[in-house]
């Protein structure tokens, strides 16, 4: 049957173990956000995502892939990203609802732009970019700016892979890096 988010949400317990890695804008890192066997399962979906099923008879999207090479219009821009991104189904990924949910205080997913998975092979990037709506596109009516990002990194890397905040400082006294 279908999940009660509100009760689901309050059944997690809050996380009491993080680091701040930056203070303002606020950047957390939580060890263990996902177990081992769920990090497995969304690792699966971003390599055979659920297929399309039929609810009353009315075709339903569980995930879209998409090739991501454009995220703007000058050549810049085009060759910005090249990874592969998938949109899943809210009801799809219910852990990741659920636990982001109570990580910023949330009792609902009413306010969650659709979830994403991405997959980077050897050599794909997405290079610097600002992680928000252009000017104009952030509309009350569909629910204003971005105001947090989540980031669940899924699999341990032997060598490369890196998120970089560009214009935070670490404790080196250079970029971000987690």
């Amino acid at each position: 049957g279908e999940v009660d988010m509100g009760d689901a949400i309050s059944k997690l317990p809050p996380f009491e173990e993080f680091r701040v890695l930056h203070v303002d804008p606020l950047v957390l890192a939580i060890d263990d956000f996902f177990s081992d066997a769920e990090c497995d399962r969304y690792v699966e979906m971003s390599i055979s995502p659920p297929s399309a099923s039929d609810i009353n008879d009315k075709p339903q999207i569980e995930s879209f892939q998409t090739r991501s090479k454009t995220v703007g219009k000058d050549e810049s821009a085009k060759s910005q990203r090249t990874s592969t991104t998938w949109f899943h189904h809210y009801k799809n990924v219910p852990e990741l609802m659920a636990k982001a949910s109570r990580l910023v205080g949330l009792d609902t997913i009413d306010r969650w732009e659709e979830p994403q998975t991405v997959r980077y092979r050897r050599n794909e990037k997405f290079t610097w970019h600002l992680d928000a709506l252009a000017p104009g596109q952030a509309t009350p009516e569909q629910g204003g700016q971005r105001l947090a990002t989540l980031l669940v990194y899924l699999k341990d890397l032997e060598s490369g892979g890196a998120t970089i905040f560009r214009d935070l400082t670490g404790l080196d006294s250079g970029p971000l890096k987690v």
